[in-house]
């Protein structure tokens, strides 16, 4: 048997039903990517001036942080938002 056409107009469109996973999937995104970004940036600093592991562990905590302050200025602002 099929939907019923007369209730199409009564569901909710698919996106709205979770609109908080868009939202979760950047939130993740960005602090994993700006964390092995700042990894990545420090590996190349340690590997071109020949030095330890430093580079690598302080921009670790650069990429972090960073990360870290994106997600708080996009969870600021999505409530700033949706506040109005």
């Amino acid at each position: 048997m099929g939907t019923n056409d007369g209730e199409a107009h009564l569901r909710k469109p698919r996106k709205r039903e979770v609109p908080g996973v868009g939202l979760a999937m950047r939130l993740g995104t960005e602090l994993v990517v700006s964390t092995m970004v700042g990894t990545g940036l420090g590996y190349m600093a340690d590997h071109w001036l020949n030095s330890g592991p430093w580079f690598t562990v302080v921009f670790l905590f650069f990429g972090a942080a960073a990360g870290i302050r994106n997600v708080y200025r996009l969870v600021n602002t999505n409530t700033d938002s949706a506040s109005t």
